[in-house]
């Protein structure tokens, strides 16, 4: 309980700290410094698989992927309990990003290469990509080579998501950090809960 305690708070601390940095707009160099690297060093000019990882990591398909789960383990399975506490994991992260993204108001990059809507910060793309890794560690959590090969997977993956965010402008830097760490947030504050209270999840 106290090492997720120690996550909870170091998280919130990492977040309130982007939502300043964001709202002050003092966020210049390290937006700057994610552009430059992603287009200049990591990537060439022509990367069309950018666009096929944002497409797969779209939270519209996550959310109905999931969602259709929920629905089997709620109606057919008979785990409720269960069902609910997914469906809050990834439903109510995306509803407080959601909320944030509102009230942080922050507009998008300009010169997107692939011309996306709605307000920047937190990324929901990166978001949701990382609480679907996550979701997946702790349902599926057996500490062997394969569980630690598919933690490995499932980082680069999250990287590789928030890396075409921010490749194809459609993010900040700071907006995929922002969305990634609200995510490791979120997860610890249900997992507090769970472990505190409700115990659906060992």
């Amino acid at each position: 309980m106290k090492k997720i305690g120690l996550k909870i708070g170091i998280s919130a601390v990492i977040f309130s700290i982007l939502i300043v940095l964001v709202i002050s707009k003092h966020t210049q160099s390290i937006d700057n410094f994610g552009f430059a690297t992603i287009h200049g060093h990591l990537l060439g000019p022509d990367t069309p698989w950018m666009l096929e990882v944002t497409y797969a990591a779209s939270p519209a398909l996550w959310l109905g992927l999931i969602n259709i789960i929920i629905l089997y383990l709620f109606f057919v399975a008979k785990r409720q309990g269960r069902a609910l506490y997914l469906a809050l994991w990834l439903d109510g992260a995306i509803i407080i990003a959601t909320v944030v993204k509102t009230i942080v108001g922050r507009p998008r990059p300009i010169h997107q290469l692939v011309l996306d809507h709605g307000y920047s910060f937190p990324s929901i793309h990166t978001l949701t990509a990382t609480i679907c890794v996550l979701m997946f560690l702790a349902l599926f959590k057996t500490h062997n080579v394969k569980y630690y090969l598919f933690a490995l997977v499932g980082v680069l993956w999250i990287v590789m998501v928030a890396a075409s965010r921010v490749y194809l402008r459609n993010h900040y830097l700071t907006d995929v950090i922002g969305g990634a760490t609200l995510a490791y947030l979120w997860t610890n504050i249900l997992w507090y809960i769970n472990y505190r209270w409700l115990r659906i999840i060992k």
